[in-house]
């Protein structure tokens, strides 16, 4: 089981959710989703995983570094999960090339895999691993089977090292939509069977899901 625990500031499009419903109920209040403060909201959530015996919980990696002091602030939750027993993924956020643009330096940290786990390394953060969200990939303006390649070489192929879980959802360039079901969008089919064969292949003991709106 993964706790997801991301924020954001727009409402969900309305083919996402029933706002009166208990999965609205349940991402806005059980979840602290209303909290805009990440040094009240995420460690409520990691509190919320401890209790429910949930190993992982997975976190926005742009919920962390667009905060004020990141560098604190990740410390202080690495070392909370650690206490409560729970493994924090740092999911990759999307930001189009367009987006990018306009975007300050702490952005790059939060959508670019290797450069996140150049960073969790460097500042010894051995409870935080990483989500690898391929529709996020995508939108981002990268090559996911590209990535995917880059990945395995940095890692030396030892991706439980740094990746614990996966996202694997499919990304429609023409209207943005980043929740299609595998295969159904511009990474294709046969980029996340090559994933799950290699990650078959190298022991893989993470976990993963299937990311797609109704």
């Amino acid at each position: 089981t993964v706790l997801h625990a991301p924020f954001v500031k727009e409402p969900y499009p309305t083919y996402a959710h029933n706002p009166s419903g208990f999965y609205n109920t349940l991402r806005v209040k059980a979840l602290t989703r209303a909290n805009r403060d990440p040094r009240v909201r995420l460690p409520k959530a990691i509190e919320l995983a401890s209790e429910l015996k949930v190993p992982k919980i997975v976190i926005h990696a742009s919920d962390i570094f667009l905060a004020s002091n990141p560098n604190a602030l990740i410390q202080e939750l690495n070392d909370f999960g650690e206490e409560k027993g729970v493994m924090l993924c740092l999911e990759n956020n999307r930001r189009t090339p367009t987006e990018q643009l306009q975007d300050k330096s702490e952005w790059r940290r939060a959508l670019d895999p290797i450069e996140l786990i150049h960073y969790l390394r460097e500042n010894k953060l051995d409870n935080c691993y990483l989500t690898i969200d391929t529709a996020h990939l995508a939108a981002s303006g990268y090559m996911v089977s590209e990535m995917w390649e880059r990945l395995k070489q940095f890692l030396q192929s030892d991706i439980k090292s740094a990746v614990q879980h996966f996202h694997f959802v499919d990304y429609d360039p023409k209207t943005g939509f980043d929740a299609l079901a595998p295969g159904f969008g511009s990474i294709g089919l046969q980029t996340f069977k090559t994933i799950i064969h290699d990650l078959y292949t190298l022991g893989y003991t993470g976990t993963a899901s299937i990311e797609v709106a109704p």
